[in-house]
């Protein structure tokens, strides 16, 4: 659909399950169902995977310029897939169920470029490696790097271990956006015990919490843009449960 609202794509797909997440990368849509994962090119079914357990989000990551991307399924059975087409490449344990799955990257900047999380020196950002990000219903979020033939995880948000126990309940959404405006993107949380945070990378590699706010029912999603202002400052715009649409502004007020 486009902004406008006139539809301009359709097709139908012989899937047997309805489809519960997606992602679409260039002329790919990778979309997930309860148990399998199906990748349509050009509207045509051109990979497919079966998972152990429900698959609870999907998304894509770049490996390098070029490349087929890579699909994350974030499952039910504890753990993270990662998928080249129909083969498995990768399969990592977590410590609870993943409920969300986000790649995250920064954009070149001039001359200097900006690395996985944090800004980084042009020298150590042509070693790094490709990142992303899941969530879990025990209230983790931790920072994965995809690195050739294998999985290394990097930081990791637990509020019971920061003596955030109040704070820690399950990830049901998240959303990568520059919400401060220093040309490193933030990270956006929404839990289902009604929490939004979000952490900046303004001061190093590690996530520093920089805004929170206490809603009174679950947060089902989250995004960030320029809503329903002219003067181009940004909203963090929050779903709940019971379907209210609230927005939090970034513009001095």
């Amino acid at each position: 659909v486009t902004k406008r609202g006139k539809e301009f794509l359709r097709f139908r797909t012989d899937l047997a399950e309805p489809i519960r997440s997606m992602v679409v990368s260039g002329e790919a849509i990778h979309a997930a169902g309860v148990f399998t994962y199906n990748e349509f090119l050009n509207c045509k079914g051109s990979a497919s995977y079966m998972a152990a357990d429900r698959i609870n989000d999907v998304t894509s990551v770049n490996l390098s310029a070029g490349s087929r991307p890579v699909v994350v399924l974030g499952c039910q059975d504890r753990s993270v897939r990662v998928l080249h087409g129909s083969t498995l490449l990768h399969e990592l344990p977590t410590n609870g169920p993943v409920s969300v799955v986000e790649a995250y990257h920064n954009p070149d900047v001039g001359t200097e470029r900006v690395g996985t999380f944090g800004s980084e020196t042009p020298a150590a950002v042509a070693s790094s490696s490709p990142s992303l990000i899941y969530g879990t219903d025990s209230g983790q979020v931790v920072q994965l790097y995809l690195e050739g033939t294998s999985l290394r995880r990097g930081w990791c948000i637990d509020p019971p271990a920061e003596n955030r126990r109040s704070k820690a309940g399950g990830v049901h959404c998240m959303a990568v956006a520059d919400v401060t405006n220093d040309g490193v993107k933030d990270l956006l949380i929404g839990r289902d015990s009604g929490l939004v945070e979000i952490w900046s990378f303004d001061t190093g590699d590690e996530p520093k919490l920089a805004f929170e706010r206490e809603l009174q029912e679950s947060v089902t999603s989250i995004a960030c843009g320029c809503v329903s202002n002219t003067s181009g400052y940004d909203e963090v715009v929050v779903a709940t449960c019971s379907g209210k649409l609230i927005s939090f502004a970034t513009e001095p007020l």
